[in-house]
């Protein structure tokens, strides 16, 4: 089954994936769809808080993704 994910690029492990439910569990999406909404939505969020003086720069676009994953039956 495939699912999607936000992903990041970091230094120490590569693209991981980091978008988080309430409760600190690791989300993985049904469409595309939901997840580039998911990340556009993260990206207006910190676009805010730059013009909000709450943050001093954006993130770089290039180091955020969404990328298909294989998930196995059972697995989250």
């Amino acid at each position: 089954m495939i699912k999607w994910e936000v992903q990041h690029l970091t230094l120490c492990d590569g693209w991981i994936n980091v978008t988080h439910d309430g409760e600190g569990h690791l989300l993985q999406f049904d469409t595309e769809a939901e997840a580039v909404n998911d990340l556009q939505d993260f990206m207006h969020e910190v676009k805010d808080a730059v013009d909000r003086g709450d943050m001093d720069e954006e993130y770089d676009a290039s180091e955020w993704r969404v990328q298909a994953v294989e998930v196995k039956d059972g697995q989250v």
